[in-house]
């Protein structure tokens, strides 16, 4: 019905079934929202031969392809607005990422 992308280069599909959906049925795709998932598109009816040669996800399509630091920053970015953007984003970054560090060294076993 519909196709768009997002800012981060995702894909947004907007589709409509050609039958009435149950309330069971409804109530299993709600719980699905905001979810990560796989969804198999095809112009014929399929059988279980084609449903083997899918292949896997790809891991980075989770994150939209930034890496764990980037989305870290990210992160405390929006932390840092919902506190209310005291001070400076920057000293707010350095000052999160010396009290993680330190965190996990008062974790580490003495050598």
């Amino acid at each position: 019905d519909k196709v768009s992308t997002k800012k981060s280069g995702a894909w947004i599909f907007t589709f409509e079934t050609i039958d009435f959906l149950d309330g069971e049925t409804i109530s299993k795709f709600t719980k699905l929202a905001h979810t990560d998932g796989n969804i198999l598109f095809a112009t014929r009816r399929l059988d279980m031969k084609d449903l083997a040669n899918i292949p896997e996800p790809d891991e980075t399509s989770k994150t939209d392809g930034k890496t764990p630091s980037q989305r870290l920053r990210a992160v405390l970015f929006v932390r840092w607005k919902q506190l209310g953007k005291t001070g400076d984003f920057d000293a707010y970054y350095r000052k999160s990422m010396e009290h993680f560090i330190d965190t996990v060294k008062e974790k580490l076993e003495p050598e």
